[in-house]
């Protein structure tokens, strides 16, 4: 006969799952309290690990955790523009590299403004998904991805 189980929460069914191993024999009783604790400990850390493979927003500067620190802007941005990085990290920046997603790096210009600001432009790029490196004066490097569009 079919039955129809139905939780309130996430957590309830989870408990109702680790005791139905128990009663079951699958999963033994003396690991059950120390499974759970553990999972206390790593569940939050990695349910935020997991927010940054599905947000939209700048996986890939969630990911790397540096202290430098700069803004980009048009992202996504057309392929007729310049694309403006505004450097918020107390480093300078030697050199900034961008790459498609096959590897190749791509030839781009930018220009210093001044110390924070810089200007890349962005006429030679194809639409597609890139990586940009941003490398700064201490050898550290930072990526973002970079959309752009026709």
């Amino acid at each position: 006969m079919d039955m129809i189980l139905q939780w309130a929460k996430y957590e309830d069914a989870a408990d109702q799952c680790s005791l139905s191993r128990i009663w079951g024999g699958i999963h033994p009783y003396i690991d059950d309290l120390p499974g759970r604790l553990i999972g206390i400990n790593i569940g939050e850390d990695a349910f935020n690990l997991a927010k940054t493979y599905f947000q939209w927003d700048d996986i890939i500067n969630k990911i790397e955790n540096y202290s430098n620190d700069y803004l980009i802007y048009p992202n996504p941005t057309r392929n007729n523009s310049f694309i403006n990085l505004i450097n918020e990290s107390s480093k300078s920046i030697s050199s900034i590299e961008l790459y498609d997603l096959n590897g190749i790096k791509q030839k781009v210009d930018f220009y210093k403004s001044d110390e924070k600001n810089y200007k890349i432009e962005a006429s030679n790029l194809y639409s597609g998904v890139y990586i940009m490196y941003v490398i700064f004066s201490d050898g550290s490097h930072k990526s973002t991805k970079l959309v752009v569009r026709k």
